[in-house]
């Protein structure tokens, strides 16, 4: 559950080298395309190898502040806040497989998690001069 428009959450739509896609997982990518809310409940693991990917841009233009909540099947419900003006991307990560069981709801980032490069030309690098700080507050816990 988020308060993020559903127009912001994109599937990853490149597949980085270290995915291997199986006919299965390339189908069930397509659904996630024109439904991404279909992954809305965890309950079809077999498909989450290899991993599946959501990526939210420029966050301000939906919301100032942007909370994101997961409920775990015993009810507890997790959730994470930020200010979407120091923290514009987030990424959702779903991964399970025989060593990881990921599921990140929501990662907040200044940029998308593909690299030093990606950043510069996408011109979301942020560099600090030597011994500068800068600070983002994020709020996680649960309710």
């Amino acid at each position: 559950k988020q308060n993020i428009a559903e127009e912001a959450i994109k599937l990853r739509e490149t597949i980085p080298a270290h995915v291997k896609p199986t006919e299965q997982w390339l189908a069930y990518n397509e659904q996630l395309k024109t439904n991404p809310t279909a992954l809305n409940t965890l309950n079809q693991p077999e498909m989450y190898d290899p991993e599946i990917v959501f990526f939210m841009d420029e966050l301000p233009k939906y919301a100032d502040e942007a909370q994101f909540e997961m409920v775990a099947p015993d009810g507890t419900t997790f959730f994470s806040r930020f200010n979407t003006h120091e923290l514009p991307y987030a990424t959702r990560w779903i991964l399970h497989n025989g060593d990881q069981k990921v599921a990140a709801f929501v990662l907040p980032a200044t940029c998308r998690p593909e690299g030093h490069i990606a950043a510069k030309n996408s011109g979301t690098l942020i560099s600090l001069a030597s011994g500068a700080t800068k600070s983002f507050r994020i709020t996680t816990g649960l309710l």
